[in-house]
């Protein structure tokens, strides 16, 4: 089994991107049809109050100002990766910085509370970096480009909390691009804050605990979330983040008909900072460092014979996002 295979094989998982150019179907002469895929994302998550904190305490809600009132957010994200087979380094490499630009927008407010936001993405961009091959840079910021124009909309209650989220894609995009699509949705939800229903006061915390299926790996996360600050509407929270994944089997198209690949182990620990403004849907202001360790076994069966090969992989990302 040859190194670029997994390097290639490995790096589509952690980014969705192949390192050769993916097929992007997506035309401006010929567009496609748009469908739209709904997720149910009320049963998959669990508050738990740790600490009301001091007094005074107050509920807090979201309830936007004004409908129809556009936000834009913006959004840097690094990546350096490390990957090692049998304790042997496959690829040290310091990822493009990616930056994108959303829109959001609030539609609607029902009566009982429940906040409509539609999300566009308005511009991204890859920035060169003189660590990383030209080729990957500009396979990258190729694929990227495809996003700009899709849209994300949410139902979300007075607390933060999603009801369902509506991605709007082309039907015959590449997949690999929707799982990075996704992959990126989902580390900007981390970012969210969902509140708890009692009041609480500077000091308070409270866990949100999840169910994840990132680029196919099964995982369970857990964010604290702490109020270092009240002030009116607005409210800064520290937040926490630890990941964890079991023994399960990744499928992947990519590789060979007679290998598997397995999941030993994940885990990931994080570290962020979060401003809202209750009277908006999307952060003032925010920053997240996430430090993951996967461990795999790829088994190859020839002849007869099984060969298992174990891999480690360590990720660190960073991102930042402001909203105007």
């Amino acid at each position: 089994m040859k190194k670029p295979f997994f390097l290639s094989a490995l790096l589509l998982m952690v980014t969705g991107l192949e390192v050769s150019p993916p097929d992007l179907t997506v035309r401006a002469e010929n567009p496609t049809p748009i469908v739209t895929e709904k997720s149910d994302l009320s049963v998959q998550t669990q508050l738990e109050l740790i600490d009301r904190g001091s007094f005074p305490r107050q509920k807090l809600l979201f309830a936007p100002s004004t409908v129809n009132q556009k936000e834009i957010l913006t959004v840097t994200m690094d990546m350096d990766m490390v990957m090692t087979m049998e304790g042997e380094l496959i690829q040290s490499m310091d990822m493009p910085t990616i930056e994108m630009t959303m829109e959001s927008e609030v539609t609607s407010v029902d009566a009982n509370g429940d906040i409509h936001v539609d999300v566009l993405y308005s511009g991204i961009d890859v920035v060169a970096n003189p660590t990383v091959p030209p080729e990957l840079v500009e396979n990258l910021r190729s694929a990227m480009q495809t996003i700009v124009g899709l849209k994300i909309s949410f139902i979300s209650d007075p607390q933060g909390n999603l009801k369902t989220v509506n991605f709007q894609v082309p039907d015959n995009w590449d997949p690999n691009l929707k799982q990075m699509f996704e992959q990126i949705t989902n580390s900007l939800s981390d970012l969210s804050a969902p509140m708890p229903s009692e009041p609480v006061g500077i000091g308070a915390k409270w866990r949100v605990s999840m169910s994840l299926n990132v680029n196919g790996i099964e995982m369970d996360q857990s964010i604290v979330y702490e109020i270092v600050n009240i002030q009116d509407n607005l409210i800064t929270l520290n937040t926490s983040i630890e990941q964890q994944g079991g023994f399960q089997r990744i499928e992947m198209p990519e590789l060979p008909a007679n290998s598997t690949l397995n999941l030993s182990n994940l885990s990931g620990r994080g570290q962020g900072r979060v401003t809202m403004d209750l009277t908006k849907m999307m952060p003032i202001l925010g920053n997240l460092s996430m430090d993951s360790n996967t461990e795999m076994q790829i088994q190859i069966t020839e002849n007869g014979q099984v060969e298992a090969r174990n891999m480690k992989m360590k990720m660190l990302m960073e991102m930042k996002m402001q909203s105007q």
